[in-house]
């Protein structure tokens, strides 16, 4: 910069100091009126923190105050009743331990106050009918239907002065025994909350002494000023002016303070006139600071709206490549099924591979977006590790096999390693490093061997050094290319993209993914020898793993299909996709509608009765958002489950759709396999008559042990896997059968349920269903001592019949 003003001769020029002086004063001026801003923030940020301190108070006293009387009221309806004597006793202790509450009171089941403590003061209560007056009769009638506490409007108390009443309904045996009624006085209370603010020193955290004695405080119940405070407010204080809101039941409380003339004394602050003078000294090389600083702003800005803008882009060219791309692979996998000869399907399998690519580079063009954007997030999901990378490898043999080349797969650790990540994206790395290597192998060997490097028993839970290597005997990378092969669009040469084609976009997408989980990634490679990736990722260890059930995909031929009970509505515009969607429901054994817009969707909802709704998102007449959500005013999630199907792939916009009422989002283009599957999770979980849960049936519905459901899962999981999680069962149940005995004898009803919770859990993924049965009845009795011995019996009767059956499937399924 001086260089600059020395090349232009800008010392010699005669308005150079009146321009300096110029700027100088200006400096000065604008840091004092950024420090008197900052001064008038402060003044604001204790007003604020003051009525945000009223309100933590005043409404943690009234939950903590409604809380002793919703124990006191469960008490007494447990014993049948309520004892006049020891309500009174009771409500004596109550007003002592808690001032503000003027009475306590009882009303019977025709809301006549018959009780009232104390009773000076009060007699004019004694017999009064309650429901005398309408709007107190609708809020006695909604506290018996909810029964819960409600609150009243604001009245004036019999007692004198402003409060409100809080009606407590009992319940003796499931029959109405009438109202507990605790009388709440404004004033009484905020004298006391006033005093909880001395005593725990709260107005300390304001800078300020006496704190209650600087600000004026109204309080406004549903509108209507019920309380304020002696203080007297500055005059114009509306500027100065702050609010907190407390919503008690459907009421709403307003505390709204203004500051004093004395406040301002108190906290008066002459820091800006200070430091606005040390800062002229300063004001020249402030002045280059604040230059350089809206340029940097400029940037940041024009930085921003460039990247808005290929979001945006990124956003609709999804949009418009997935919604034709979804027909065509459609109509291909719909096309596959039928009678074709082999020129046709291997035309027909071009067609879909092409397709497919199309999507794959698509993905990979909108998770770099997504990357680079910061808005990409990782999942954390239980997994076993053998069986995922066997699970990784196993689509890469066929491939492998016709280069005849070896793939070879080194991942045995002698007992199951469960860990905590994003299988997904892990996946998603592995196959991209497992696809480069057998493309760029001609002979030889790809290789896949996962070792475990180190342990970390400090952290919580313990984390676990993981090194994956994917290595090969192929044409191998220059040394020169090395470096940049991580960079997005770059190959090694560009004789590769002629080639094997691609976007390399790849090994970035790769890099950035094991930068995102934590961890490192080296390439060795030479040139005609082959390569070979390491990566090293930390990773947690798993606690508890739960087996997730497999959905079976089989679909009948059209002419053979058994139709399920209910029907699915399909709210799509465009006709192909709903034929697709149509032909795929149709082979899972689903009955279906459509309408074309989210309007005729909802009218279609009010009436005739639906079994699940696959709802489109841009749609005429009404989008898929908005028709959702008037669906939603009449059925809840669970009563109609809506799935989104769009061609919008980024996250931001599913947890709209998910926020505006939908259960689940998939993106087109949908595979068949994925919208059966997701159909199956709604409607499997919604249609208990056809697919009923173990605790759901009856004594003789259930099998002791379900064998046919175990081979099963040993046929999707292997019966190696099952025979592993077999012995881990016996051994966990064992113990914690232990301490449900010891749970028992002690009558911790908590631990019990708690026990018996995590027991059944395991029993209920290998299928035990006599045992799950029998825990499901010690969770529902586990507060009654008197049955419970009985119930332990019972489950230990079971286990010793359940291990026996575990056992004998070492000898196979």
């Amino acid at each position: 910069m001086l260089n600059t003003l020395i090349r232009y001769k800008l010392f010699e020029k005669k308005w150079l100091p009146p321009l300096v002086a110029i700027l100088l004063i200006t400096s000065v001026v604008v840091l004092w009126s950024i420090l008197n801003n900052q001064r008038i923030t402060t003044y604001q940020e204790q007003l604020k923190n003051h009525v945000a301190i009223d309100k933590s108070l005043m409404n943690s006293d009234i939950l903590t105050r409604i809380s002793v009387i919703e124990r006191m009221v469960d008490r007494w309806e447990k014993r049948g009743g309520v004892p006049k004597e020891e309500f009174l006793a009771d409500a004596e202790n109550f007003l002592h331990d808690y001032p503000g509450f003027q009475a306590l009171e009882w009303a019977d089941p025709n809301y006549i106050i018959r009780w009232v403590s104390p009773l000076e003061g009060n007699e004019a209560v004694v017999n009064l009918n309650l429901a005398f007056e309408e709007r107190r009769r609708l809020t006695l009638e909604n506290a018996r239907l909810k029964k819960t506490p409600t609150i009243s409007p604001p009245i004036k108390l019999v007692q004198g002065g402003m409060g409100f009443l809080i009606y407590f309904p009992m319940f003796v045996d499931d029959k109405f025994d009438g109202f507990i009624l605790a009388v709440l006085q404004f004033e009484a209370w905020v004298n006391h909350v006033s005093h909880l603010n001395e005593h725990m020193h709260l107005d300390e955290d304001l800078h300020l002494d006496h704190s209650f004695d600087m600000v004026h405080l109204d309080i406004f119940f549903d509108g209507e000023l019920v309380f304020a405070s002696t203080q007297e407010k500055m005059e114009n204080s509306e500027p100065w002016e702050q609010e907190e809101v407390i919503n008690l039941d459907d009421r709403r409380i307003v505390l709204r303070i203004a500051p004093t003339e004395h406040f301002f004394h108190v906290a008066s602050n002459p820091l800006p006139e200070i430091a606005a003078f040390g800062a002229s000294l300063l004001s020249i090389f402030l002045f280059s600071f604040v230059i350089l600083l809206n340029k940097t702003q400029k940037i940041a800005r024009e930085a921003e709206a460039a990247n808005i803008a290929k979001s945006s882009f990124l956003s609709t060219m999804s949009h418009e490549i997935r919604t034709p791309l979804n027909g065509i692979l459609g109509i291909t996998q719909l096309l596959r099924k039928t009678s074709l000869d082999e020129e046709q399907s291997e035309q027909v399998e071009i067609i879909l591979q092409s397709g497919e690519t199309l999507l794959s580079i698509l993905n990979d063009v909108l998770d770099m977006s997504r990357i680079e954007s910061g808005q990409f997030e990782l999942e954390d999901q239980s997994f076993e590790l053998a069986s995922f990378i066997q699970n990784i490898a196993e689509p890469f043999k066929s491939l492998a096999e016709e280069k005849n080349i070896a793939l070879d797969i080194r991942c045995d650790f002698g007992k199951p390693i469960y860990i905590v990540g994003d299988p997904v994206r892990l996946r998603q790395i592995l196959w991209n490093l497992i696809s480069n290597a057998i493309k760029f192998t001609d002979s030889g060997y790809v290789r896949l061997s996962v070792d475990m490097e180190g342990l970390n028993t400090t952290s919580s839970p313990p984390m676990r050094r993981i090194k994956f290597c994917v290595s090969d005997s192929g044409k191998g990378i220059a040394q020169e290319r090395l470096n940049s092969i991580f960079t997005p669009f770059t190959q090694e040469d560009s004789s590769i993209t002629r080639k094997y084609g691609g976007t390399g976009l790849g090994l970035s997408i790769v890099n950035k993914l094991v930068n995102l989980m934590g961890g490192t990634i080296d390439v060795n490679s030479k040139e005609g020898l082959g390569s070979s990736f390491d990566i090293y990722i930390n990773f947690k260890l798993a606690t508890e793993v739960s087996i997730p059930s497999e959905v079976s995909l089989t679909a009948a031929n059209d002419g053979d299909i058994d139709l399920k009970e209910g029907t699915i509505l399909i709210a799509e515009d465009n006709t192909i996709n709903a034929m697709i969607v149509k032909s795929f429901i149709r082979g899972a054994g689903y009955k279906s509608e459509h309408c074309e817009n989210g309007l005729l969707a909802v009218k279609s909802v009010q009436r005739n009765p639906y079994a699940l709704v696959l709802m489109d998102i841009h749609m005429p007449e009404m989008n898929g958002i908005e028709a959702t959500k008037e669906i939603r005013k009449q059925y809840s999630k669970d009563e109609l489950p809506i799935i989104a199907l769009t061609a919008e792939a980024f996250q931001e916009r599913h947890l709209e759709f998910l926020n505006a009422g939908m259960n689940d989002v998939l993106t087109k283009p949908v595979s068949e396999a994925k919208l059966v599957e997701c159909i199956h999770q709604f409607l499997d979980k919604t249609n208990s008559t056809s697919q009923p849960s173990p605790t759901e049936k009856t004594p003789t519905e259930l099998n002791d042990h379900n064998d046919q459901n175990l081979r099963l899962l040993a046929e999707q999981i292997g019966e190696k896997q099952v025979l592993v999680l077999l012995r881990e069962a016996e051994s966990t149940i064992e113990e914690k059968s232990n301490l449900l005995a010891t749970a028992v004898e002690n009558f911790d009803a908590h631990e019990v349920a708690e026990i018996a919770h995590s027991i059944k859990g395991i029993a209920l993924s290998l299928h035990a269903e006599t045992l799950v049965q029998t825990l499901v009845k010690i969770e529902h009795s586990c507060e009654d001592q008197s049955i419970l011995p009985n119930l332990l019996q019972e489950y230990n009767d079971h286990k010793i019949t359940t291990l026996e059956w575990w056992k004998s499937k070492q000898n196979g399924f």
